[in-house]
């Protein structure tokens, strides 16, 4: 037990104690004296006091003092906790356009929130951006943050090393001598196959090269630009899988295809086509053998699903009845290769229970359904709802349903939803719930509407961003929305006016709403730490975790700093007395 509880239970089981009373306790740094007035406590840095308020005796002269005290102590204590408990929250939830100013220069917390949702080092300070090791490890989580570090950190090769080898993709953030780094490229490709299009163009004509990126993964055939017979020929001799992945040109010559399927299988010449086991071995290896088979097998379930699971195109070698059979879609090929919909029957493309199942689970194969089910409001709602784009091809009066268009604004960018009927955009009503789930909804408003000043400024109080779209230079600059913009969400203040951007009653404003700064300052810290979680303790999290941004602050930051640590050095002296509430 640490020595000050030892000594706070000693002085509450003291039986001659009969009135309040402060023990002094002897630290090894500084000797603590008692206090009799409350202006020396308030004055004293140096003082602990320990005192039992369920024991005073009411004679005690002084006892409105202690009253008051210890009202303020249980306040200190209750808002410690409401405070850790805010903090703590605060640090699980997911942010999308910006850290609050308590977490942008945390990178334990930065590293935290790209492990848990994939990104993070953009809202991140200017320092660690520019921090190497840092870096390294945030592109260890997810490659692709290679597009926010600094600059320099890009043409570092052990970084553009680190983060392709995570995401192959990472490849179109390195620098151009990097993209030209065959060892680089060939990693990147090895996990993303599309990594070869951001290869220089020197390594994409070159054909030597492009057959090593083959033989580490055959989709690269995919993406090459050449479409020559003898390239692709030469391609199957390397990976024989890649015949897959060959052009549709190539794949319609006859010719070509023979002679693919005998450098993949030179035992195909004599091969019984109605032979179920090598068949069978056939398609699990190259799936576009089925279109070989004998119609006896094309029209076997065991064969077409087993090719169809690793290629979605090798359906269209099956069978008619195969294509048409409802059971045999709905329970093999849709569960393990959805994408296969798009060579089912006619029939089955307007069977609301297949399509509703294939857009549950890819909303991007809605266009597939016939043109009833498109017209469907059942499944134009599961389409949106998984990732689909329906507004392009439904009927004119589903695109002025309100609750598609709105889930369409939720899920997708402006550009879908400008598909959608224009008379829903002269709405205010509408608008108003628009603008809410999607910002940019308010670009596509009619000119009136974002002409109207009392409008938008409906608009900005329902979601700040609007502010980005604002349009026209004099919204800009006026001060009522900005600030209401602002209030809504601290953000918006990046697209006011340079002038607001800059002053200090707007900058505070986005501090107090939601932890908004364009860059880190001690000083707003304080303020941000004092106003929103009443200056909890947070131990390591507020020492260790610190990065050091002295360069940055400014002689009044560093003067303001020196004042208020004075009133402070009593909680940072003994500041580990709360670690308990944390």
């Amino acid at each position: 037990m640490p020595k000050r509880d030892e000594q706070y239970k000693k002085n509450r089981n003291d039986d001659d104690r009969h009135s309040w009373n402060v023990q002094p306790i002897t630290n090894k740094k500084k000797k603590l004296s008692t206090i009799n007035d409350e202006n020396d406590l308030m004055n004293s840095w140096t003082t602990v006091i320990l005192c039992d308020f369920s024991n005073w005796s009411q004679s005690e002269p002084n006892k409105s003092t202690i009253r008051r005290l210890e009202f303020l102590l249980k306040d200190k204590f209750t808002n410690q906790q409401i405070g850790a408990v805010k903090w703590l929250n605060a640090r699980e939830q997911q942010y999308k356009d910006f850290f609050p100013i308590e977490f942008m220069y945390d990178p334990n917390f930065i590293l935290d929130h790209i492990k848990k949702y994939g990104y993070g080092l953009k809202m991140a300070t200017k320092a660690l951006k520019e921090n190497t090791d840092f870096v390294k490890q945030v592109v260890q989580l997810q490659g692709a943050e290679l597009c926010h570090a600094q600059r320099e950190l890009k043409s570092n090769r052990d970084i553009v090393w680190t983060a392709v080898c995570q995401n192959g993709e990472a490849l179109q953030f390195a620098r151009k001598m990097l993209r030209s780094d065959c060892e680089i490229v060939l990693k990147a490709i090895e996990s993303c196959a599309k990594a070869i299009l951001y290869a220089t163009n020197s390594l994409k004509r070159d054909t030597d090269f492009l057959l090593k990126a083959i033989e580490r993964n055959e989709e690269v055939l995919r993406y090459c630009e050449t479409q020559s017979r003898d390239f692709h020929l030469e391609a199957l001799k390397v990976n024989s899988k890649a015949l897959r992945w060959a052009s549709a040109t190539v794949r319609k010559h006859q010719n070509v295809m023979e002679t693919a399927l005998k450098i993949v299988h030179p035992e195909i010449e004599t091969i019984d086509w109605d032979n179920k086991e090598m068949i069978m071995k056939f398609v699990s290896s190259d799936a576009c053998s089925l279109k070989y088979a004998s119609p006896n097998l094309k029209n076997d379930k065991e064969v077409v699903a087993a090719a169809t699971r690793n290629f979605a195109g090798a359906l269209s070698f099956a069978s008619d009845s195969l294509k048409d059979d409802k059971e045999f879609i709905l329970s093999t090929i849709i569960p393990q290769n959805v994408d296969a919909v798009k060579y089912i029957s006619e029939r089955l493309r307007g069977d609301k229970q297949i399509m509703l199942e294939a857009v549950k689970r890819n909303g991007e194969l809605f266009p597939y359904a016939s043109d009833e089910l498109r017209n469907d409001r059942d499944v134009v709602l599961t389409a949106v709802n998984h990732g689909g784009k329906p507004l392009r091809f439904i009927s004119p009066s589903l695109q002025q349903d309100e609750e598609i268009v709105l889930l369409s604004a939720m899920k997708q960018n402006n550009r879908e939803i400008r598909i959608a009927n224009k008379s829903l955009f002269c709405q205010k009503h509408f608008l108003l719930k628009a603008i809410k789930v999607n910002r940019h909804a308010m670009a596509l408003a009619a000119r009136s509407l974002r002409q109207d000043r009392e409008f938008f400024l409906q608009a900005v109080k329902v979601n700040g961003f609007v502010l980005q779209n604002v349009g026209f230079e004099e919204f800009e600059h006026d001060e009522e929305l900005v600030l209401a913009a602002v209030r809504q969400n601290g953000a918006a203040l990046q697209f006011a006016d340079d002038y607001l951007q800059d002053n200090e009653r707007f900058i505070l404003e986005a501090l107090l709403s939601n932890g908004y700064v364009r860059e880190f300052s001690e000083r707003l810290y304080r303020i941000r730490m004092e106003t929103c979680y009443f200056n909890v303790y947070l131990g390591a999290h507020c020492v260790e975790h610190r990065v050091d941004h002295s360069a940055e602050h400014d002689d009044e930051t560093s003067d303001e700093t020196s004042s208020s640590s004075s009133s402070s050095s009593f909680d940072d002296e003994y500041s580990d007395t709360t670690n308990f509430f944390i």
